[in-house]
């Protein structure tokens, strides 16, 4: 991308990291800090379990999982075969709930991963 653009951004997440940090002393709260990229390998397991749970629907060439909460599914393998930020966000879960002996997962529904 454009070189002002990508140090904007930077100094911007700098800055919002080290705010944020502010709070979260406060509260306690220690975090993790992981790119998405992180969960990449994990994303064509989180559809195999979720295909294979009877969960995903097809919708207009996509694999998506329905939820009771909302109209809109969430979309767990695009019509390309890409995966996007909803496979992300499954995989972040699961990895959370699993690996990191989450007893309660405060994302609704998604306990059937």
């Amino acid at each position: 991308g454009d070189p002002a653009a990508l140090e904007a951004w930077r100094l911007i997440c700098d800055v919002s990291r080290k705010e944020f940090g502010k709070v979260y002393e406060r509260l306690d709260v220690t975090l993790e800090e992981r790119g998405e990229s992180f969960y990449n390998e994990a994303l064509p397991g989180i559809a195999e379990v979720l295909t294979q749970k009877g969960l995903i629907k097809e919708s207009e060439g996509a694999k998506c999982l329905f939820t009771p909460v909302g109209d809109v599914p969430l979309m767990v393998v695009k019509s390309d075969g890409g995966y996007g930020y909803d496979s992300t966000d499954l995989a972040a879960v699961k990895d959370r709930s699993v690996k990191r002996s989450i007893e309660k997962a405060l994302a609704g529904d998604l306990h059937r991963l």
